[in-house]
């Protein structure tokens, strides 16, 4: 669904499942942004966060994190591991299109 929404925003979107596709994936694409739909598997979402955003193969693109975790501590933990924002499931929208502006601007 995410795809279909982006391309009709009229960005490029490419995709990959696990950290070492998406590492792959972003080093032949250089993405501008990665947007990161997070699991049930908390540590393993932290280390995939901390392992995209600390990669020197991926520029500055930044790491924003779809995430259904609403607890303080669950965004505060992503941001020290590096992501440039959270969003909480279900997205908004409104929130969702700011992000990607201040992301790709």
């Amino acid at each position: 669904m995410m795809r279909v929404l982006l391309e009709l925003w009229g960005y490029e979107v490419s995709e990959a499942i696990g950290l070492d596709e998406t590492l792959e994936t972003a080093k032949k694409e250089h993405p501008r942004m990665i947007l990161l739909d997070t699991s049930r598997e908390f540590e393993n979402d932290l280390e995939m966060i901390s392992a995209l955003s600390h990669s020197k193969d991926l520029g500055s693109a930044p790491v924003v994190v779809m995430w259904g975790y609403s607890q303080r501590r669950y965004k505060k933990a992503a941001l020290e591991c590096g992501a440039a924002g959270v969003l909480l499931k279900p997205l908004d929208l409104d929130t969702f299109e700011k992000y990607l502006e201040a992301a790709l601007n």
